[in-house]
Formats: C-alpha cells, structure tokens, sequence
C-alpha cells in the first residue's frame, strides 16, 4: 500500500557528518551496552509478539460470531474471560522462564530508563497497552457487555498484564521497576477509554510500521540479525503512528470518509546504544560515528477497518 505525501520534520542532534537515515516509513493497517541493553531488547519483542498472540485470538473468537450479541450472553461473556485469563496466564509462566529463570530473585528496587532509547521503547509500551485493551474491550463487547462496563474490564485486563510485567522486573537483578513504564502504559489505556468512553468510538488510533534501516548491521546482537528480529528489536526501522480519522471529525456535508485518517508519526535514527546519543563503531577497519536524533513525519493513511464492508470476515 502507498500513501500520500509523507512530510518529514527532523530535529537532529548532530555534532559528526550526516549519514544515511534509510527509508521513511509509512503507517499501515492496525496491526501499529548497558549489561541489561540486550535484556530490555528482548523483552520488548516478547511483549509484540504476545500483543500480537492476543489480538489474532481475540478476532478469531470473535468471528466465530461475527457480531456482538444484542444482550448480555453468559456464554460468550464466560468464554471471553477464559480466553483472556489464559492468554494471561500463559503468558506470564512463559516469560518468567524466558528471562527470569537463570536470574536469582532480589529486593524490590526501580529503574529509570526514561530517557532511554529517545523514548521509543516508551512509545512502544503505549501502544501496547492501547490496542491490548482495544482488543479486550472488542471481546467484551462482543459478550453483550455494556460500554461502561466492557471499558471497566478491558482496562483492568491491560493494567493487570502491563504491571505484571514491571512487578517482575523490579524483583529482578537485571532490570527495576519503571515509573516510565507505567506512565506510558497508563497514557495508552487512558486514550482508548476516554475516547470510547466520550465519543463511543476511536477518532484517535495508534500504529505500528517499520522500514528495513541501515545500522542494525553495526550491532546485531543488540538491533537483530535477521530480519524478523531487526522488525523487532531495532528501534531505528520502527514508527509509531498516532492516526487521525478525517471523515469522524468533521461535518457530514464534507463527505470526508471515515478511512480517511491523517497521521502524525514519530521514530528515531543513528540510535546504537541505549543511554547515549553518540557512538562510534570500528566496522571493516573503518571508524564511524553515529549521533542519534529523533525524525518526525506527517502522513495521509488509510484505516482498512472503516472501510465497508458486505461481510464482517
């Protein structure tokens, strides 16, 4: 898919020569060393990865159906809280053994990794949050659950395994408990609830796109060496979007669609280290340099699921 004009906006910090920023990124469908550098990597592709378990369960169940139910149906609502709860459950026994098996338990203790990564990694927890609700608030809704009520507990769903997560770190010698985290896990939430608890739909939605990036090559072990990696772990390919939908905000003699969105999206670039703007690289006997900065980028996009349709599938 091609969108129109993309605009972009740099705010660089640079002090050596320019370089090679790779591809700008366009937004697509919804589906938007330290010694613990590596860990945290990890950890966020994890949490993807399960987002992304989460959601394609979540529609299939949904699709059974097809449509939300017109009254409170026990059935669907038993099922949706089964569904979620061992996804849940799962997920948490999963990733206690992939990153805190080998770790020996300490004192609680916090973390700040708030200017980490130029505040990607942040983004990201956001956007987590927000389509981790969005999803469950869809499964609650689809039960026959009442708006108030489906927002009540999709939102404590996408707390509880947000802060499940920080728990766990803070009792870990490699990570801490981060407030950083939390704020940005609390701001994804509180945009999808305010929003469908205000206008009753999304006007606002966040997405996620990536774009292959030149300087994983120079720290694979930290950015990725293949490419399903590098889609995760390298921040320098990836762009979050906050999308705009055109056709809900404005008059109806406009006749604007409603897929129609306008899109602010936000990424970074020459990023090699977590905690530091600056880096260089000895690669092929050759210095380089590299000094971080942030990219910015305005963007017509298309959201596929305010596109009509015959059939709900």
């Amino acid at each position: 898919m091609r969108f129109l004009d993309s605009l972009e906006m740099t705010s660089r910090m640079r002090r050596g020569r320019e370089r090679s920023c790779g591809e700008a990124a366009t937004p697509f469908s919804n589906y938007s060393l330290r010694s613990c550098d590596f860990e945290r990597s990890e950890k966020s592709l994890t949490l993807i990865c399960l987002f992304f378990i989460i959601s394609f369960s979540s529609n299939a169940s949904a699709q059974a159906f097809f449509e939300p139910a017109d009254s409170l149906n026990k059935k669907r609502v038993l099922s949706t809280h089964i569904t979620l709860g061992t996804a849940y459950s799962v997920s948490m026994i999963g990733l206690a053994q992939v990153w805190y098996k080998n770790q020996e338990s300490q004192g609680f203790q916090f973390f700040n990794d708030s200017k980490d990564w130029l505040q990607m990694d942040k983004i990201g927890h956001t956007y987590t949050a927000y389509w981790m609700q969005n999803r469950a608030f869809s499964m609650y809704r689809w039960s026959g659950m009442e708006q108030n009520k489906a927002l009540l507990y999709s939102s404590l769903f996408s707390v509880l395994f947000m802060s499940t997560f920080e728990i766990m770190d803070g009792f870990s010698p490699n990570y801490g408990f981060s407030w950083a985290d939390v704020g940005s896990n609390t701001f994804g939430i509180g945009l999808f609830s305010a929003q469908q608890h205000f206008f009753g739909q999304q006007h606002l939605t966040m997405k996620f796109s990536y774009s292959h990036s030149p300087f994983a090559k120079y720290r694979p072990e930290l950015l990725g060496s293949t490419t399903p990696e590098r889609l995760l772990k390298d921040y320098n390919g990836q762009t979050y979007w906050f999308s705009l939908s055109l056709g809900t905000i404005t008059p109806e003699a406009w006749r604007i669609p409603d897929w129609l969105c306008l899109s602010f999206g936000y990424s970074i670039s020459e990023k090699l280290k977590s905690d530091t703007e600056f880096y260089t690289v000895n690669y092929n006997n050759e210095l380089l340099e590299f000094n971080a900065y942030r990219r910015y980028f305005l963007s017509f996009d298309i959201d596929l699921s305010k596109i009509p349709v015959k059939k709900p599938w």
